[in-house]
């Protein structure tokens, strides 16, 4: 949900046309989710992602074994401590 001043954490990818149409279909465009681009910051230079934003905005659960990833990789990516605790209030 947007959130005015608010920071996400995350990984960055290089994808190609065939990779988003992929991500398209996997992420249930435009029924679940709509594709939007944004203005992020990586190590102080600015890049355009493509984030894929909820169509429903009430609070939902993870399919089983997806959290049990995001933790793992947060870890494995050195993501700040509070935040990787965060990620594991939803296991």
């Amino acid at each position: 949900m947007p959130h005015p001043g608010s920071t996400v954490t995350g990984i960055l990818w290089t994808l190609t046309p065939e990779d988003e149409n992929t991500m398209d279909r996997y992420e249930g465009v435009p029924v679940y989710y709509t594709r939007h681009f944004l203005d992020v910051v990586q190590d102080n230079t600015v890049r355009t992602a493509l984030v894929y934003l909820a169509e429903e905005t009430r609070t939902g659960s993870p399919r089983p074994g997806y959290q049990t990833k995001i933790v793992e990789k947060a870890r494995e990516q050195g993501f700040d401590p509070a935040y990787v605790k965060e990620l594991e209030q939803w296991l």
